[in-house]
């Protein structure tokens, strides 16, 4: 490869730069879920002990094509409006103990009608305060007719 005396190759950080901004254009104009931060406080007083005793997943549900994003781009006579459906896992955790946590992940194991694993798929959350509630959206990239069956844990508790 012949190279010209003065040319300059672009860098990894321009490179990442320039594609970060191609991927915010292509987003402009979406509305995704709520920031997946958002918590809600529980009620009564937190718990003493270690965080594991007192952290749980209260509810969880797999919802097939569930609308993630909704997109309306403008252009051309009128304007088109595009749903990004996805199957996803959703629920809630709590974590009742008086520590905060600085990350807290869960695990969503994916199985076929004969009982085969198909594929684990992950969500997480930093910075869970004590008494309070995180909503997780677990994304699963096998097809809907193919999940006959999921199982849910905590994976990650850090203090």
């Amino acid at each position: 490869m012949e190279r010209r005396v003065g040319a300059r190759t672009p860098s990894r950080r321009t490179m990442l730069r320039a594609s970060g901004c191609t991927l915010l254009a292509a987003v402009a104009g979406c509305a995704t879920r709520a920031d997946d931060t958002a918590e809600t406080d529980l009620e009564g007083d937190p718990v003493d002990g270690p965080p594991p005793d007192h952290v749980d997943i209260f509810e969880h549900a797999f919802r097939p094509g569930h609308t993630r994003a909704v997109c309306t781009f403008e252009g051309g006579p009128g304007e088109t409006v595009n749903r990004i459906e996805r199957n996803v896992v959703v629920g809630t955790v709590g974590n009742r103990s008086a520590t905060p946590l600085e990350r807290v992940g869960v695990a969503a194991t994916i199985y076929d009608d004969e009982g085969a694993k198909l594929d684990t798929y992950r969500d997480e959350t930093t910075d869970l305060e004590s008494m309070a509630i995180w909503e997780f959206e677990i994304l699963v990239f096998e097809e809907a007719a193919d999940v006959a069956d999921y199982d849910i844990e905590l994976e990650t508790l850090e203090w």
